[in-house]
């Protein structure tokens, strides 16, 4: 169906068990307390996600990249094998070499959030071997806030990847399923995309079959939630390859606009969020080639991704409503 699929290890023991062959369990490790598995076989492991990746390939599921540890910093939550940022940057240097002749891309740190993200980042900066090795710098975000911003990545050529969150429900939503959620959803999306520049964002998890935890399907109603649609306010519009351009003035308050352009063939995405209880307007300029009209894609309290009727762009300016507690997509090309 044309996704692009990654993985990560947790646990390195059967079906991605606590421990396995190539860890060793040791007793409050790296800061943490009680016992947990400590990676003490790195030329097996390496072999192992080698080998997994090619078996997959041969399943017809190419694998993209792969993680050096699902949250190393975790200490041992999940199955997880537990990794100091010391640990992990003497890793990433192995696992690139078992992965680099299959053409997958290296992945870390993965961390739980910005707070342990800076620390792993730093030792992987610090080390020659292991900046050199990773493609992709990623991590979760619970708690923290928003992931912090590193222009040396984009510099050196390399993806900056938000891949697991789950951003829990909004006011007055009690089941997760409404806008609140999803606009809860897509201020943190927004906030990722704009600051620190990532590249790709993720959302845990698709659906959870004992009903909804901040998922894309709700397995109690078996109807999708408002944060599917919203989420397609971008994925749908905002596709691989385009670019994220600067936007400047000011917006109403509640508001939250970023814009997109994909430079093969000129079309203009502007992503527009109004929080607020109230309608509110906005006018917007695009410089350079602009289209002669922009077409609104309303994700609403009543609205999924629907087509509103197109808006004439006028001298490069056109001026639109945002509903209330909506997310609205503005797509044209010149």
């Amino acid at each position: 169906m044309g996704a692009t699929v990654w993985m990560t290890p947790w646990g390195t023991g059967t079906n991605g068990a606590t421990g396995g062959s190539y860890t060793t369990t040791q007793t409050n490790p790296n800061g943490c307390t009680g016992s947990m598995p400590v990676l003490s076989d790195a030329a097996g492991l390496a072999s192992a996600l080698a080998t997994w990746v090619t078996n997959a390939k041969t399943q017809g599921v190419p694998i993209y990249a792969v993680s050096a540890e699902n949250e190393p910093d975790s200490c041992g939550i999940n199955s997880t094998t537990s990794y100091s940022a010391a640990q992990l940057a003497t890793w990433i240097p192995t696992l690139s070499a078992a992965m680099k002749p299959l053409g997958v891309k290296v992945m870390a740190p993965e961390t739980m959030n910005r707070c342990g993200f800076d620390t792993y980042y730093t030792a992987i900066k610090n080390s020659t071997a292991a900046w050199d090795a990773v493609d992709i710098f990623a991590s979760h975000e619970y708690g923290c806030g928003t992931l912090t911003t590193q222009t040396a990545i984009a510099a050196a050529g390399k993806e900056y990847w938000e891949t697991e969150v789950d951003t829990g429900t909004g006011t007055g939503d009690s089941t997760g399923d409404g806008i609140a959620s999803a606009l809860k959803m897509a201020t943190t999306m927004h906030n990722d995309l704009t600051k620190p520049n990532v590249n790709a964002w993720h959302i845990w998890w698709l659906y959870n079959a004992s009903g909804n935890g901040g998922e894309l399907y709700d397995t109690t109603t078996n109807a999708w939630t408002k944060r599917l649609w919203v989420l397609g306010n971008y994925s749908r519009y905002v596709r691989p390859g385009y670019k994220r351009v600067d936007t400047t003035g000011t917006q109403p308050t509640g508001v939250y606009i970023s814009a997109y352009t994909n430079p093969a063939d000129g079309t203009v995405s502007i992503v527009a969020i109004n929080t607020g209880t109230s309608a509110a307007s906005v006018s917007l300029f695009i410089t350079g080639a602009a289209p002669c009209s922009m077409t609104p894609y309303l994700t609403s309290g009543t609205d999924n991704l629907a087509a509103q009727t197109a808006i004439p762009v006028s001298n490069s300016k056109f001026t639109a409503s945002l509903a209330a507690q909506s997310v609205t997509t503005f797509v044209g090309k010149p």
